[in-house]
């Protein structure tokens, strides 16, 4: 099903791909991670990571994590014209972006922001312009959470370089190496679906968007895909090759993600898997005793009761995960490779899945040999077919 353009690429030159926050996607004996369908697909992979063995200026993030970066260090420390100096004068083909989520987290009862808990019609305003495309309304003071530790700080300080590179590189294309208008550099720039989506930076910047959404007013945006939708079952039922998530389970956790990109004409993202138990979930012919064994005492009071309503898939095609559970991404542990290195739980956590990857970099090569349609077409069904307008 996967369109394979790397044939005509290959005649020519392959892509620049930058990769900023590789993490332990960026290790070649991980498969996962935004670049490493490229790096498979035989282009020229720039990964930036902070967390090596022997780092001398950050003692914390001192840590093998079994591949030394080409652009190794804090992100902080580079510059759009540093990275253009690292690729002979060029800029990037694509760049990947995934901040830390840790600062942008929701959690802990909005621990980390101030003057947004609870602030409904801020929500609601803050979704208006960004659906209305009010970029006016992105400019004025207040209009966004306060930060008021340091994790959210730095969350904020790391997503507007990240912005800042990707405008700068995006301006040189165009006023300095010379390229078209219509050949940019695409980008794909993510987070865990939380507090990042409210930064007044990124009001106006593209939101990928499940085809078919018809978000108006004050209502918010749908995340942009969902982590289970590029592994596991749901991969299977859309027809596509299924990349299961290392250290992850074969059902994996639904984990619903924001993603902001300008390829929006030449990619789609995947359909959702659905909240809601499904009806064939195994957790319906289980004890109460063997529930609470798998989930914890905390997270399961009562058997779940085939109600027919809300029915979805968790159970099935990805993980059941009542609040308070052991099971899904809280579930998921650090990981030890063949090499001996040991992967830490934030990372294995952390990992974009390789076939989110591999749909960005082949929408890519379709769109540079000519092909019109976005990638991939299909939708949620038995039967897979090449069109999901009416998904």
């Amino acid at each position: 099903m996967v369109f394979d353009a790397a044939w005509r690429l290959m005649k020519a030159e392959p892509l620049n791909i930058v990769e900023t926050f590789a993490g332990a996607g960026g290790n070649p004996d991980i498969h996962a991670g935004w670049a490493q369908a490229a790096r498979d697909r035989g282009h020229n992979v720039i990964r930036n990571e902070i967390m090596y063995a022997g780092n001398p200026d950050e003692s914390w993030a001192d840590y093998d994590l079994g591949y030394m970066p080409e652009m190794p260090g804090n992100i902080l420390n580079y510059s759009a014209q540093d990275i253009i100096d690292i690729l002979g004068g060029k800029t990037p083909d694509v760049f990947y972006a995934s901040p830390p989520c840790e600062g942008n987290s929701v959690g802990a009862r909005m621990q980390g922001w101030e003057d947004w808990a609870g602030h409904d019609k801020k929500k609601r305003a803050f979704n208006r312009a960004r659906n209305e495309g009010n970029a006016e309304f992105f400019t004025r003071e207040g209009i966004g959470p306060t930060p008021t530790n340091d994790a959210a700080r730095l969350g904020r300080q790391l997503m507007n370089h990240t912005l800042e590179l990707i405008d700068g590189l995006q301006d040189y294309r165009v006023h300095n190496e010379g390229r078209d208008i219509d050949d940019p550099m695409y980008w794909w720039m993510e987070n865990p679906t939380g507090m990042m989506r409210y930064q007044p930076e990124m009001g106006m910047r593209p939101l990928g968007r499940p085809l078919g959404s018809r978000t108006t007013g004050g209502n918010v945006p749908p995340p942009t895909i969902t982590h289970s939708s590029y592994s596991g079952p749901m991969a299977d039922l859309l027809g596509m090759p299924r990349h299961d998530i290392p250290g992850h389970p074969a059902i994996p956790s639904r984990k619903q993600t924001d993603l902001w990109t300008n390829a929006g004409g030449i990619w789609l993202p995947r359909p959702h898997t659905k909240p809601g138990l499904h009806p064939d979930a195994p957790v319906f012919d289980m004890s109460l005793d063997e529930l609470q064994a798998l989930y914890g005492k905390s997270a399961v009071k009562n058997i779940p009761q085939r109600t027919g309503k809300e029915s979805g898939d968790a159970g099935v095609l990805h993980a059941w995960g009542p609040r308070g559970a052991r099971t899904g991404i809280q579930g998921i542990k650090s990981m030890r490779l063949p090499s001996g290195i040991r992967m830490p739980q934030y990372h294995m956590k952390s990992l974009i899945p390789y076939a989110l990857g591999e749909d960005t970099i082949v929408a890519v090569e379709r769109a540079l040999a000519g092909e019109k349609d976005p990638y991939p077409l299909l939708r949620r069904s038995d039967e897979v077919i090449h069109t999901l307008f009416d998904f």
